[in-house]
């Protein structure tokens, strides 16, 4: 009668090998770098849009205060001499 060997089995394998958990390590890492590519250019492309908001809004509202500041500042500059209100 023969004994069985004891020891782990030789034909079973193991479950995470390096080069599986390399494989997978590096699919993980390709998808994170196509996402960050992704995400960089939304990134860029709305802060754009946001500045060009932000720039519309301030030049609006530069050109009402100089609609608002010229009519009461043109009767001095054409006559310098008028007494002030």
């Amino acid at each position: 009668m023969a004994f069985l060997p004891k020891g782990p089995d030789r034909r079973k394998r193991w479950v995470f090998r390096p080069l599986f958990f390399l494989i997978i390590w590096g699919l993980l890492a390709l998808l994170l770098l196509i996402n960050g590519i992704y995400e960089t250019k939304r990134l860029r492309d709305n802060l754009y849009r946001l500045l060009y908001d932000e720039g519309s809004a301030l030049i609006a509202g530069l050109e009402r205060s100089a609609r608002r500041l010229l009519p009461r500042q043109l009767p001095w500059r054409l006559f310098p001499k008028l007494p002030p209100f």
